[in-house]
């Protein structure tokens, strides 16, 4: 008695139906894992942030008002440079020290979720590239009372976008740890800023407030 086999109809159809669910679910299975490699990358750096602004202000007695009077200079960018030299580099894995030539380390424009594009944002700006990838965007005020800090994931793609590649965080005179962008707005604002017509700054505090995930309508 012979062994019956498919027929190639059958075999074409059964490919067919292998091709359209990998087709469904493959693209999901990516952007589920994209998500949680930006997850894991974002909780990490901001970790190694705190712990360094931590060791930096623990090791020469102070507080966080320490990171700002730290220095003489009234020139922004000599701040920055013993900013960066003495708080940040002693206690992070920098590859590389980019100083004001961002260029070196990473594109020349970030996207907003709206999809409007921007160059380089404020006025004295510091970067360094980290061993995990990312790259660290540092602006000071000439008060050198705050520092924002553009924590780019994706370090040298172009047109990086907020709430997917870059995320907002700051340190401030007078407030001991660091903080993501919009973390004193209520849920509604922070919704309203990081959905696809918003800017996406506040993406981080949105992330960091729902238990660390993404919310369920999240616009990545």
């Amino acid at each position: 008695m012979g062994i019956k086999g498919f027929t190639l109809a059958e075999t074409l159809i059964t490919l067919g139906i292998i091709g359209v669910v990998a087709a469904l679910t493959i693209p999901a299975l990516i952007t589920n894992h994209q998500k949680e490699v930006t997850l894991n990358k974002l909780k990490e750096t901001y970790s190694l942030l705190g712990q360094a602004f931590k060791s930096a202000t623990v090791e020469n007695g102070g507080d966080m008002s320490y990171l700002f009077t730290n220095s003489s200079d009234t020139d922004n960018q000599k701040f920055a440079e013993k900013f960066i030299a003495k708080n940040i580099i002693p206690y992070v894995n920098v590859i590389e020290d980019c100083g004001y030539q961002l260029t070196k380390c990473r594109g020349k424009s970030y996207t907003y979720l709206d999809n409007t594009t921007t160059g380089y944002l404020g006025v004295v700006r510091y970067g360094v590239l980290l061993k995990n990838g990312t790259f660290l965007d540092f602006v000071f005020n000439y008060g050198h009372s705050d520092a924002t800090i553009y924590v780019d994931l994706n370090d040298k793609k172009e047109n990086n976008k907020f709430g997917k590649d870059i995320f907002v965080m700051y340190i401030e005179q007078g407030k001991n740890g660091i903080f993501f962008d919009g973390y004193k707005l209520n849920d509604t604002q922070l919704e309203d800023n990081c959905k696809k017509g918003g800017n996406g700054r506040y993406c981080g505090a949105l992330i960091q407030r729902n238990n660390w995930q993404f919310p369920k309508d999240y616009p990545w």
